[in-house]
């Protein structure tokens, strides 16, 4: 079939053309999901406000997710690029919201680099705690967790996919072997109470449907390796379902299981702040809940690793585009990754983390922080991609009536998602989030104009040719 790809070559791009394979790529996404964080942190609070309706409402979730997917395999499975969806939509919606989607993107990652770094550290603790060690200042853990993502980074993308690749593994194996455990202890009955969803309201299932989506974003990802993944617009659509379909899988067993084990204690799960652990040491397997600290505490490296590597193909791509300072375009002479924008892509959050530490808040109000900016500027990008892709379709007369459900189910479902996290309005400083990132969105949108202004009009250097696969 003809289709139309944006495949930079290697002498063009710089970077390492076609040396990843699928499962390397398939890495990317899952790694950028963080999957692990969802039974070890959110799912008490996705408790606490679907109750016994938790599960339903990861698979509500997983849904919207596919559905989002789905447009974003639009392009995916016609265009490569290490510029991900901004590329996409700036082929289906022009250069404004291409670079929106990016600049969305970017806040996306960037927070998210500057977020996981923290849970690491928090996870580090736990465990030094565990062991009976003094705990060591979560300052210096952040900044040691951001150097190595830079220097992995940096060296290799197929280094940096096989890590996170085996991290994300054994994490997700260490939580499946709890599971097991739990469910052994209970006698292998089925919860009537969750399977018959009692006491379960629609508001609630709404309400923790924010949670669940949160758990859920980093998914996309993968995109960005359409240079470096082998047969690109066949791979990483594969990678990007894959990574929705087994993630959400993964958080809908889990949460099943969990809410199951914690029957035993009535009322704990939605106020435990480690319900994982908890629960470990509950059925008399604390060496296991140690060990999905341990996991739980590399899948955020990993998570921090998978988005310093889009955010910075982003930049990349977005610099030879010539929106970002020609800085960004630097490739490593030998190692062939972006490693100019690597650095400053960590640096900057290393400071944003920083800076929050100094302020002297706690460090789970800093990850609900920067969890909440991350979710705010992904779900726009997701928003405009699957608007995007149904426009995309029209313009190679390609698109069919399911393309048009599929798209605004994505994006209505997005928008109920930015809704839910307002209504009711949050206390300070969540209310002031999404006027923080307002504001980012109209300094993104002078930064543009200002670019505009001194750019030829059609210039690009992206080369699209047709090939067939």
């Amino acid at each position: 079939m003809p289709v139309l790809t944006a495949r930079k070559n290697q002498q063009n791009s710089g970077l390492a053309a076609s040396i990843l394979s699928s499962i390397e790529t398939f890495a990317q996404s899952v790694a950028g999901i963080a999957p692990t964080a969802a039974p070890v942190m959110t799912i008490a609070i996705v408790y606490s406000m679907a109750g016994n309706g938790a599960w339903l409402t990861y698979l509500i979730a997983m849904l919207i997710m596919l559905a989002t997917g789905f447009c974003i395999n639009v392009f995916a499975s016609r265009l490569a690029s290490s510029g991900s969806l901004y590329t996409y939509v700036t082929q289906g919606s022009g250069k404004l919201a291409g670079f929106i989607t990016g600049w969305s993107l970017l806040g996306t990652y960037v927070a998210s680099i500057a977020c996981c770094p923290i849970q690491f550290s928090i996870f580090v603790n736990a465990l030094l705690q565990d062991f009976g060690q003094t705990t060591v200042s979560p300052f210096f853990i952040v900044a040691l967790c951001l150097i190595a993502t830079s220097i992995i980074a940096c060296l290799n993308i197929k280094l940096s996919a096989e890590l996170m690749l085996w991290i994300e593994i054994t994490s997700i194996a260490i939580i499946l072997v709890l599971c097991a455990c739990v469910i052994v202890h209970g006698g292998f009955a089925l919860d009537i109470q969750q399977l018959s969803l009692k006491g379960v309201s629609g508001q609630g299932i709404f309400m923790g449907l924010v949670m669940a989506i949160f758990a859920s974003i980093g998914f996309e990802s993968s995109a960005s390796l359409g240079v470096e993944a082998n047969q690109p617009t066949k791979k990483i659509p594969q990678a990007i379902v894959n990574s929705v379909l087994i993630t959400g899988v993964f958080f809908i067993f889990t949460s099943y299981v969990i809410v199951q084990g914690f029957e035993e204690m009535p009322g704990k799960l939605a106020y435990c702040p480690t319900p994982v652990t908890t629960l470990a040491n509950h059925i008399g397997f604390n060496w296991l809940g140690k060990l999905v600290n341990l996991g739980a505490a590399f899948t955020f490296f990993a998570c921090a690793l998978a988005g310093t590597n889009a955010a910075a193909r982003i930049l990349f791509t977005m610099s030879r585009d010539g929106f970002c300072h020609s800085i960004f375009s630097r490739i490593h002479h030998k190692n062939r990754t972006p490693m100019t924008a690597i650095i400053i892509t960590t640096t900057i959050a290393c400071g944003a983390s920083s800076l929050l530490m100094f302020g002297k808040q706690s460090l789970m109000d800093i990850v609900g922080y920067l969890g909440s900016i991350a979710t705010y500027c992904c779900l726009v990008a997701y928003v405009i991609v699957s608007i995007s892709a149904s426009l995309y379709l029209k313009k190679i007369n390609q698109l069919r009536v399911m393309h048009i459900v599929v798209s605004l189910f994505a994006s209505l479902a997005m928008v109920g998602a930015f809704i839910g996290t307002l209504c009711p309005i949050p206390p300070a400083p969540y209310c002031w989030l999404p006027l923080f990132c307002l504001t980012y969105f109209v300094i993104g949108l002078f930064y543009y104009g200002r670019k505009k202004t001194h750019m030829a009009e059609g210039a690009t250097n992206i080369d699209y040719s047709i090939e067939t696969y």
